[in-house]
């Protein structure tokens, strides 16, 4: 149906109708992650500005999904969600070693998270610091004060018979 929308507006010389933006809006980070070939921790973000006017653009019928790097460091994301709400609807994608204000989590449509380990000394080995204990406890807020609250674990050759149990362990914590 999106491909067919998109396909006679463009025959046409129609705008095509935003549904979805994906921001990369810094590449800053607060994390190490052995995996992660960018690794910075100084970086330039997404120009305010921009970023209200995608926001702008997508409308109430479109998707802003905030990604990164690790966009709670930018100094001015928190407030603009919030001045969103309402406006567009907006996904975030944090690592949550930044626990994200109580207002920010009313202002999104859905926040995304990544662990891909239940056994902090492995999880913190992969990540570079001793973080383990801050996202679980930021998850559990953020999942308590919100409906939807995604944890992708990705499964590989290395850890893909763990994951029954990174299931159980999501249930408990």
């Amino acid at each position: 149906e999106r491909a067919d929308e998109t396909i006679t507006a463009l025959e046409k010389g129609k705008p095509i109708r935003i549904i979805r933006y994906a921001l990369h809006i810094t590449s800053k980070c607060n994390m190490k992650c052995s995996y992660c070939k960018d690794r910075k921790r100084h970086g330039k973000h997404m120009d305010r500005n921009l970023f209200i006017r995608l926001c702008g653009e997508a409308g109430k019928e479109g998707i802003v999904h905030i990604t990164g790097g690790e966009p709670l460091l930018v100094p001015w994301l928190e407030e603009e969600i919030y001045n969103q709400r309402g406006t567009t609807r907006i996904t975030l994608s944090s690592n949550l070693f930044i626990k994200p204000q109580t207002k920010t989590l009313n202002s999104i449509f859905r926040l995304k998270t990544s662990l891909d380990d239940y056994e902090a000394n492995n999880w913190n080995k992969m990540v570079g610091g001793d973080f383990f204990q801050i996202v679980v406890k930021n998850i559990a807020y953020c999942s308590g004060n919100h409906d939807l609250v995604s944890i992708c674990y990705t499964a590989t050759h290395q850890n893909a018979h763990k994951l029954k149990r990174f299931i159980q362990f999501a249930k408990n914590n």
